[in-house]
């Protein structure tokens, strides 16, 4: 199985709007034109991939607000199985740096990995399971996740605190802004 890029001719998202205009931060999923009822977090599409038999799609609140990458994963028919955010906690990245592509350079390893960029700053590393993996690692206690599935480095990874199986796995490899700093 490979991962394949998917064009907004494909799937598209269109963003669901307040009564007085502002954003909701959420969207609809268009599959080849047709609307559908699933809804996701974010109003900006970044990027689609399709695996197994799954579209991964990477979502941003609005172009402004960079420092925020939503990832979902939705069946060919457009069920949401899961929804990731992954933040910048310090909200530090250069400012110098161009924002436009905030998530870009992927690269893949097959069967289920994909690499990429966010914020120009971190070097990401999200692998993809085919069934759901139980989170063996995570116990949560009165709202606490007291272990991180996704390992010490991912603090930015942020999921629903009622799910217990996921499709996702991240690994955080680089900070590439503190290696700058400390250059």
């Amino acid at each position: 199985m490979s991962i394949i890029p998917i064009l907004k001719s494909e799937l598209d998202i269109k963003t669901i709007f307040k009564p007085n205009g502002k954003s909701s931060g959420k969207s609809v999923i268009y599959l080849k034109g047709y609307k559908t009822e699933c809804l996701l977090k974010g109003c900006f599409l970044d990027k689609v991939f399709k695996i197994y038999s799954y579209y991964v799609i990477f979502t941003s609140y609005d172009k402004d607000e960079v420092h925020n990458l939503i990832i979902s994963i939705i069946t060919l028919d457009a069920i949401l199985l899961e929804e990731v955010a992954i933040t910048n906690p310090q909200w530090v990245y250069d400012y110098f740096d161009d924002t436009a592509d905030h998530v870009s350079n992927f690269t893949f390893e097959q069967p289920n990995i994909i690499n990429f960029y966010f914020l120009n700053n971190d070097l990401w590393k999200m692998e993809i399971f085919e069934q759901p993996q139980f989170m063996w690692s995570s116990i949560i206690l009165f709202d606490l996740l007291l272990i991180t599935f996704d390992g010490e480095n991912c603090k930015g990874v942020r999921r629903k605190s009622w799910l217990f199986k996921i499709y996702f796995r991240f690994q955080k490899n680089s900070d590439l802004l503190q290696n700058k700093k400390q250059s």
